[in-house]
């Protein structure tokens, strides 16, 4: 039986963070991540291929982390083992990153040298970001974070 990611997602309030926890997953997680801060920014690595469930796994992990975020902070998302992500784990990433907005989130980098992954990447979340926060790519981590501790002084 075919999933309909749209009416998942048009059950979760916009402003409301509460209700990804309790999202009960119908098929296997696929898809891996690690997540830890370095100062203000959380950086996050991913793994293989998501699903929906791989994605709600990811957005639990990134809630117990931001539950008392600095003011502002920033993420860097490292995807030199990442495969991809379907189309209905997109649709709810994408409500979770507008709702981080509201909680402080004020840049974001992500870590790819391959220039296919950077364009499956930019493909699905570039449009997203356009005007919203600071986002950019870069070829390893260290410019990655000293960049995002740039964008977090800025005013």
């Amino acid at each position: 039986m075919p999933r309909s990611p749209t009416l998942l997602i048009h059950a979760l309030p916009m402003a409301a963070l509460t209700p990804y926890p309790s999202l009960t997953p119908q098929f296997a997680i696929h898809g891996r991540h690690e997540m830890a801060w370095a100062g203000r920014v959380l950086c996050v690595k991913l793994w293989g291929s998501f699903n929906l469930e791989g994605v709600q796994s990811l957005i639990k992990g990134l809630l117990s982390q931001v539950e008392t975020p600095p003011a502002r902070w920033a993420t860097c998302y490292d995807l030199e083992e990442w495969e991809g992500v379907t189309p209905d784990a997109v649709e709810l990433f994408l409500v979770a990153l507008g709702n981080a907005l509201q909680i402080g989130w004020s840049a974001h980098a992500v870590v790819a040298r391959s220039a296919s992954k950077v364009h499956l990447f930019s493909l699905q979340i570039e449009r997203f970001m356009q005007g919203r926060i600071p986002y950019a790519i870069f070829a390893t981590q260290p410019e990655a974070l000293t960049w995002l501790d740039q964008q977090l002084e800025s005013p």
